[in-house]
């Protein structure tokens, strides 16, 4: 992008499970415009990384860690990684666009503890959008690891005008059994549950169609009714603390001991060590 400059005060977090070729799309499109990129890379083919480790921009710096099946879970560790004050996060299937490269100096001038919520597009019309946090400094938020999480904010948030947005490029596909394994944690009720699924499927304009939600529904309120003990005291455990807290993924010794130890990623292995867990605590 002409006449944008290089934004030295700025870290950029990325945390990918996809291929190289994913992950250095999105990683192009923001490393030309700030100081350094954190990324938590998850993808455990040797190639991919290798292809990564060797190709990404010069101010990158790649960190693998097992993959646990949902990104939230990294943020914190990633954000302590960060030498800048100021930190950008973006996901692979998320572009960030120009408007907010060719002002974030005037952005990040503030000196107050404030994050910047942004539109993120869900398609291509842009006729529907959430809001995101995703600029902020670092005092003023808390990733604490939680199923469709919002930061904890310890300053002011502010929300930013139309023109600074992002594309929300991924295909619309449905929630996978094991993510929808991992809701049971939430303590919402399954009413809101059943909406959050709503809008993640892309399905929010479809009011003349009310099956996928009443599906949804029905789903999390049986799901609700057969929360075995376990399963209970893990979601209450997850209010009280956060996944990233209850299980040290802040620490670079305990992110390694996970990486030696287990070698199959994913959602099954999170809910592994939130059983393992609880169970020491009870």
């Amino acid at each position: 992008m002409k006449g944008v400059s290089l934004n030295d005060n700025v870290s950029a977090i990325i945390i990918s499970n996809d291929s190289a070729n994913k992950t250095l799309a999105a990683l192009n499109n923001i490393a030309p415009y700030v100081g350094e990129v954190i990324i938590i890379y998850s993808n455990p083919n040797l190639p991919e990384l290798q292809t990564l480790q060797t190709t990404a921009p010069h101010n990158s710096k790649i960190h693998y860690a097992i993959n646990l099946g949902l990104a939230e879970v990294y943020r914190q560790y990633a954000e302590n990684l960060c030498k800048n004050e100021w930190v950008m996060i973006v996901d692979t299937d998320e572009r960030f666009s120009e408007s907010i490269f060719a002002d974030l100096r005037e952005l990040t001038s503030e000196n107050t503890k404030i994050a910047y919520k942004l539109r993120r597009y869900e398609n291509s019309s842009k006729s529907f959008f959430t809001w995101q946090t995703r600029i902020y400094r670092k005092e003023a938020i808390l990733w604490e690891g939680r199923v469709h999480e919002k930061p904890k904010c310890m300053g002011q948030i502010k929300k930013l005008p139309k023109k600074y947005y992002m594309l929300h490029e991924k295909d619309k596909t449905d929630a996978t059994p094991e993510y929808n394994r991992l809701q049971r944690y939430e303590n919402e009720s399954p009413f809101i549950l059943a909406l959050k699924d709503y809008i993640i499927n892309n399905q929010t304009r479809s009011i003349y169609n009310p099956i996928f939600f009443i599906h949804s529904l029905k789903r999390h309120l049986d799901e609700r009714r057969n929360l075995s003990d376990v399963d209970r005291l893990i979601s209450r455990e997850i209010e009280i603390n956060g996944i990233t807290k209850l299980l040290n993924l802040t620490d670079p010794k305990e992110i390694n001991k996970l990486n030696e130890t287990y070698k199959n990623g994913g959602i099954d292995l999170l809910i592994l060590l939130l059983t393992k867990k609880v169970k020491l605590l009870h």
